[in-house]
C-alpha cells in the first residue's frame, strides 16, 4: 500500500490531502506525509507566495526584538533614577500620567484594530483595508503611539519623546526591509499601493474598508499577550514613581 501511496504523491496535483484519501481506504504514512508538506512549500515557493519562514529570514524579527530590549536596558537607568520636573503624585504630575495612560490604551487599542485585518492574511496578501488604508505599518505605528503613552505616563515629555524615538526608529527601520521583501514578492500590486499609501504616519482621508472582514483568532490570542505587556506598564509606572519618592533624589530631572 504504501508503494501506491508513493505512486499518489507523484501523480496526484498538489491540493491532494489526507482529507481527500478519506473513505478510499489508503493511508498516508509519515513519511509520505512529510514529502507531501514538503512539495507543497516548494510549489508555493514556485508560485512566488511569501510565507512567514521567507520573511523571517527576509526581515531578523529576533534582532528586532532583541534590539528593543536592548534599549529599553538603556534607557532604564533614566526611567528609574531621572525624576521628571513636575513633583511625584502633584495634580499636574497625575494629569500628564492620566493622558499617557490614555495614549497607551489607544496605541493598543490601535493594534487590535489593526491584527483585526491582517491577522492571518500577512505576507499573503497585500492588505490594503482599515488601519492598511492609512498607513501601510499601522502595528508598528500604534506601538510607537504606546510607547510615547508610556514615557508620558512617566511624567515628563521628555520620557515620552525618548521611548517613542527609540521604538520608532527601530520599527521603522524594521519596516523598511519589510517593505522591500514585499515589493520583491507583490511588485507591481505593492508599487501601487506605496505610492498611494503613507509609509509609517496614517493619512485618515484616505481611510476605507469592506463591510466584512475575517480575523485570525490565534493571531489575536499572540496580541492579547503583546497587549497585556503593553499594559503591564501601567502598574510598572506606579512601582518607579514610588522608587523615585523613596530614594528622593533632587538632582537632574526633565520636562
Amino acid at each position: 500500500m504504501a508503494s501506491v501511496t508513493e505512486a499518489l504523491l507523484t501523480l496526484a496535483p498538489l491540493t491532494f490531502t489526507r482529507s481527500a484519501l478519506r473513505g478510499t481506504g489508503i493511508s498516508l504514512t509519515e513519511d509520505a506525509a512529510r514529502q507531501l508538506k514538503h512539495q507543497r512549500h516548494r510549489n508555493a515557493a514556485g508560485r512566488g507566495e511569501p510565507g512567514q519562514s521567507d520573511m523571517a529570514q527576509a526581515v531578523n524579527q529576533q534582532k528586532r526584538i532583541n534590539l528593543l530590549r536592548l534599549a529599553f536596558l538603556l534607557v532604564l537607568p533614566i526611567l528609574l533614577f531621572v525624576p521628571p520636573h513636575l513633583p511625584l503624585y502633584s495634580e499636574g504630575h497625575e494629569v500628564i500620567e492620566a493622558i499617557g495612560t490614555l495614549i497607551l490604551i489607544a496605541g493598543v487599542l490601535g493594534r487590535f484594530w489593526s491584527i483585526l485585518y491582517v491577522g492571518g492574511h500577512k505576507n499573503a496578501q497585500v492588505m490594503q483595508d482599515g488601519p492598511y488604508s492609512m498607513t501601510r505599518n499601522p502595528l508598528y505605528f500604534f506601538s510607537t503611539v504606546a510607547a510615547f503613552g508610556i514615557g508620558l505616563m512617566l511624567g515628563a515629555f521628555s520620557f515620552a519623546i525618548l521611548l517613542a524615538s527609540v521604538v520608532g526608529t527601530i520599527l521603522y527601520i524594521t519596516a523598511r526591509r519589510e517593505a522591500a521583501f514585499l515589493s520583491g514578492h507583490f511588485g507591481a500590486d505593492y508599487a501601487a499601493y506605496a505610492a498611494r499609501v503613507p509609509f509609517f504616519i496614517p493619512d485618515p482621508r484616505l481611510y476605507h474598508t469592506r463591510t466584512q472582514v475575517m480575523f485570525n483568532a490565534r493571531s489575536l490570542r499572540s496580541n492579547l499577550f503583546d497587549a497585556l505587556v503593553f499594559l503591564s506598564f501601567i502598574p510598572l509606572v506606579e512601582l518607579i514613581d514610588g522608587f523615585k519618592a523613596a530614594i528622593s533624589f533632587t538632582g537632574f530631572n526633565l520636562w
